[in-house]
């Protein structure tokens, strides 16, 4: 048993989901009861990052009886954002801006300063360039050198949150009512006590599921677990205007908290909710400061002055 693989750990994934992965790996003949001989990590990961374009980087490695795959994702479809551990060699990497606004502090650390303390920027615009110009004694550029462009930038931004949240909301109502089934999973085969669902198409389902391990990362092909079915009807309610303020002020804390995490600092805001006949609506409009840049391939930085009128100095 210890030669092979009875269950795999997904950690990092947001956007494609495990579901998606694991048919991936059962195509690619890597799933419960593979073999551990039989699956090379490291070509694995690189079949990964080729399967879905977001992937930006793949670790894949075996534990005892465990398959652990960590990645990250791109979520930003403007750009291609590559992961600190890229190096691009010869052809080096510039910074852009990730969103409009106005340059208040800047330490470059790497690469050619673009913009300089006080200038206003807009999604795009190349804030370090990764092209360094080679000067000869005449101060003529005889050529040209190519760095990973590494710095701090914290930009100003404006910005307008919107929610609008309808007054008419279904209620779930939940039937006192539980029952529970249980099952028991040995190799490939499957037994439970399940029989049917209940008769309406609303109900809830709960699975608890649990894998036999003898010790950490030794886990054995013997999973049990326990289904929790209950039914529930649900009934159009009109919400009051204090509980649509409430969820209002809920999603705009919500909305902060995320930014938050972004490394986004908000300095002020100004909140208006509007209570109508059907809806409420939030809009709060604020300023912020934040770090966040673009890494692009520094050859798509040639590209971007040879379209520009000007040049930068």
């Amino acid at each position: 048993l210890s030669q092979h693989i009875w269950k795999i750990e997904i950690h990092g994934n947001q956007e494609i989901t495990r579901e998606q992965l694991m048919q991936y790996l059962n195509d690619s003949s890597i799933g419960y009861g593979s073999a551990k001989k039989d699956i090379d990590c490291k070509q694995t990961a690189a079949d990964i990052r080729n399967a879905f374009p977001k992937v930006t980087w793949v670790a894949v490695r075996k534990q005892g009886t465990l398959l652990k795959i960590d990645l990250k994702e791109n979520t930003d479809q403007s750009y291609s954002v590559l992961p600190e551990e890229t190096s691009f060699d010869s052809s080096g990497s510039s910074l852009v801006a990730a969103c409009d606004g106005t340059v208040t502090d800047m330490v470059i650390r790497s690469g050619v300063a673009c913009v300089a303390i006080g200038q206003e920027v807009q999604k795009g615009d190349l804030l370090v360039s990764g092209i360094i110009p080679v000067t000869n004694d005449e101060n003529e550029v005889v050529a040209q050198e190519y760095v990973n462009a590494d710095a701090d930038i914290v930009l100003e931004i404006s910005d307008t949150y919107t929610s609008i949240i309808s007054r008419e909301q279904m209620q779930i109502l939940f039937s006192e009512e539980v029952k529970h089934r249980y099952y028991l999973k040995f190799f490939q085969q499957f037994f439970s006590t399940l029989t049917d669902l209940p008769d309406t198409t609303q109900h809830e389902i709960v699975t608890e599921e649990h894998q036999l391990t003898l010790f950490s990362d030794f886990y054995l092909p013997v999973i049990w677990g326990k289904i929790r079915i209950r039914t529930f009807a649900q009934h159009p309610v009109l919400l009051s205007d204090r509980k649509l303020k409430e969820l209002s002020i809920q999603r705009l804390d919500k909305f902060i908290a995320e930014k938050k995490e972004k490394g986004v600092q908000i300095l002020k805001k100004n909140v208006r909710i509007e209570t109508g006949m059907t809806f409420c609506k939030c809009v709060c409009t604020y300023q912020a400061y934040t770090s966040d840049t673009r890494r692009i391939p520094s050859m798509q930085t040639e590209v971007m002055e040879d379209n520009k009128e000007g040049t930068f100095s």
